[in-house]
């Protein structure tokens, strides 16, 4: 019965899981491009400053860095995969690289 339960509960959990194709998909490319540029920007701007929490102030607390990094690359992810299937607007410039 344990095992029964064991097993539903991660057939539920890897089911949930959501794939940045679904995330996305009701998102523009040009919408994905915009929030690409912003994260890469805020990204580049706090190069060398300490990731702590509890260093920050309350109102500038949110995601971590690590958060946004994996945001950023799961839009890039995206944006290559609509660019394969032919999407031009889903163009980024490391594409070219």
């Amino acid at each position: 019965m344990k095992s029964l339960l064991c097993s539903i509960a991660l057939l539920l959990a890897v089911g949930c899981a959501t794939t940045p194709e679904k995330k996305y998909a009701n998102t523009s490319s040009a919408e994905l491009k915009l929030r690409h540029s912003q994260l890469s920007q805020a990204l580049e701007g706090e190069k060398g400053q300490p990731d702590i929490e509890w260093i920050k102030p309350i109102w500038f607390r949110g995601p971590s860095r690590s958060d946004r990094i994996k945001e950023k690359e799961e839009i890039e992810f995206e944006l290559l995969r609509r660019y394969k299937a032919g999407d031009q607007e889903a163009k980024l410039p490391v594409f070219s690289q």
